[in-house]
């Protein structure tokens, strides 16, 4: 329910030293937080997808998305000049494309690997959530299929997973 979802949120503001936004009409509450001196804000909506935004520019491209269906969405939008790349980590469940491809080797190391997959696995029962991790000069948003906000162990877990990942790219874990 949504006063589950905002004491959640207001928790999390409470131990991150951040702030819950009042939404405008039609608008969910945004948590508005800073890491590592880099604005962050979370938003979860009525839709499948939440996320989580660092607002740091990125000197490259990531993309991490799960393989399939959502996968297939995710080449449509591919800019041009993104490869793919093979990261056994992460096989078979998501594929990585991006570039330039020193920056990915540089980043994706086993850290930043072990963080996307802790991140399927926050909340997860039994099989793990699909995440997506989209990395460029708009900063790091990871994308979270579900509703953190929902369960307060679960929204601190996620943004405590999405901040490990958010220093191993940027190389400051």
């Amino acid at each position: 329910s949504s006063v589950v979802c905002r004491r959640s949120l207001q928790e999390a503001a409470r131990s991150l030293g951040g702030r819950v936004m009042q939404a405008e009409f039609g608008e969910r509450p945004r948590l508005d937080f800073v890491s590592d001196e880099i604005p962050v804000e979370f938003v979860y909506s009525p839709g499948p997808w939440a996320r989580v935004r660092f607002c740091w520019a990125a000197p490259g491209r990531l993309r991490i998305h799960p393989r399939g269906v959502l996968g297939a969405m995710g080449r449509m939008f591919r800019p041009q000049g993104d490869a793919r790349y093979a990261v056994p980590e992460l096989e078979p469940r998501y594929e990585v494309e991006g570039g330039p491809e020193r920056w990915i080797a540089e980043v994706l190391d086993e850290e930043a690997c072990a963080r996307v997959l802790a991140l399927a696995a926050v909340g997860a029962s039994d099989a793990p959530i699909p995440v997506r991790v989209d990395v460029g000069a708009a900063g790091l948003t990871v994308f979270y299929k579900g509703n953190p906000a929902a369960d307060a162990a679960v929204l601190h877990a996620f943004l405590s997973e999405a901040t490990g990942l958010f220093r191993a790219l940027r190389g400051t874990s």
